[in-house]
């Protein structure tokens, strides 16, 4: 089996798809239970960093790998969404602890912390991207690969 690699859709060909397809028609449920571990295989191919953010929970997923969640998942979207809609890198502290969704007491904000924890859990899932820490109060987020960002 050989893998393609589509530039115009920036992702891995599926080899597999005549045979997933044969699946589908025979058995829904063995399909159904091979399907993610399929697209988590073609994904680790890919050159894309596919971000899944869990509504419920604030989980953030990189290529299906836990990242981070709650207050630190909504922070690391924000990055995300506007890293990929707006192309803006540079992000400041005092932008987050502003905005009521992130910091409830303006006084003992715990931003910090959260943002090292952030640094760290983004370091060990997504080595393709890095957010560093610039100067004070302020961090850049930077990504060798494109992203995507669903919500699920």
């Amino acid at each position: 089996m050989q893998l393609e690699y589509n530039p115009k859709e920036n992702k891995v060909l599926d080899p597999l798809l005549p045979l997933r397809k044969e699946l589908l028609a025979d058995n829904q449920t063995t399909y159904q239970f091979l399907q993610p571990k399929h697209e988590s295989l073609l994904d680790s191919f890919s050159k894309t960093i596919q971000f899944r953010f869990k509504i419920d929970d604030q989980a953030i997923y990189g290529n299906d790998r836990f990242i981070t969640s709650g207050i630190q998942g909504k922070i690391l979207k924000k990055m995300l969404v506007e890293y990929k809609e707006n192309n803006r890198t540079e992000f400041e502290r005092r932008e987050f602890i502003k905005d009521k969704e992130f910091i409830c007491d303006p006084e003992s904000t715990g931003f910090n912390c959260r943002m090292n924890r952030i640094i760290k859990c983004v370091d060990k899932t997504c080595p393709e991207m890095k957010i560093e820490k610039t100067s004070r109060g302020r961090f850049k987020l930077t990504s060798s690969t494109p992203i995507t960002i669903t919500y699920f």
